[in-house]
Order: structure tokens, then sequence, then C-alpha cells
């Protein structure tokens, strides 16, 4: 009799300790894809900013015009971390399965692109072993700063 009593104590400390476990998890996900979604958030509204108001930004844009894209880059990247975000939150929150698999999904198809874009980087260089114009013209921002290209 003693052994089951102590079995069913034993089990039970497990299983709550299963679910503390869980439960910091769950909230752990929450408080990170929150973080995300903050960031987007303001990625988000300053690339809106500077698309709606360029007038503060005239003079850094006249002197690249590629910074201009890069405000669109801003954009879409602040969409793409605010849904990331987004689907994070609620799914950790209501452990809705459907919301945790879309963030799954989104998070695998961002290590994808990822991973395509370092492919076509080591392979853009071009017979002479240089990138082409349209690389360099995206990597480079200042001689010997950024990218040492």
């Amino acid at each position: 009799m003693r052994e089951k009593s102590a079995r069913s104590v034993g089990s039970s400390s497990l299983k709550t300790m299963e679910g503390d476990c869980l439960s910091c998890m769950k909230y752990l996900m929450f408080l990170f894809n929150f973080f995300i979604f903050l960031g987007g958030a303001c990625l988000l509204g300053v690339g809106i900013w500077v698309i709606v108001d360029p007038t503060g930004f005239r003079e850094i844009v006249a002197a690249n015009p590629l910074l201009f894209t890069g405000a669109y880059i801003m954009l879409a990247m602040g969409a793409m971390l605010f849904l990331l975000g987004f689907l994070g939150c609620c799914g950790a929150i209501r452990e809705n399965k459907c919301l945790l698999l879309f963030f799954f999904m989104f998070i695998l198809l961002i290590f994808f692109c990822l991973h395509k874009m370092k492919v076509i980087n080591l392979t853009a260089k071009g017979p002479t072993g240089e990138l082409s114009v349209t690389w360099r013209g995206l990597l480079h921002f200042e001689k010997n700063s950024c990218c040492r290209l």
C-alpha cells in the first residue's frame, strides 16, 4: 500500500514539474516574441515615416539614392518581424497549434531565403573573380568599411 502511495506522489510531482517547465517555456516564448513584435513595429513605423516624410532625409538620400531603397527594405523587414512576433505571441499564449505551425513555417522560409542569398553571394563572382556591378552596388557602403570587397 505504501509503495502505491509513494508512486502516486512521485508521479504527481513529476507531472507538476512538467507542467511548470512547459508553462515557463510558454511565457518565455511569449516574451521573446513580444520583443520581436515591438522591434517589427518600430521598424515598420520608421520605414513608413521615411517614405511618407522624406524631407528630413533628403540630404542623406540625395548623396546615395540606394538608401531610399533601404527605406522599402526596412518597411518590408518591419512588416515581416511584426507578423512573426504576432504569430509567435498569439500562438504561445493561446497554445494554438495552427498559429505555431505558421510561425514555424515562417521561420523556416526565412532560413531558406537566407541560405539561398548566401549561395547566390558565393556564386555571384564572375569569370574574373570580381563581383558583378549590381552586387558591388548593393554591398558597397564605404570603401574598406562594410564588407571589405
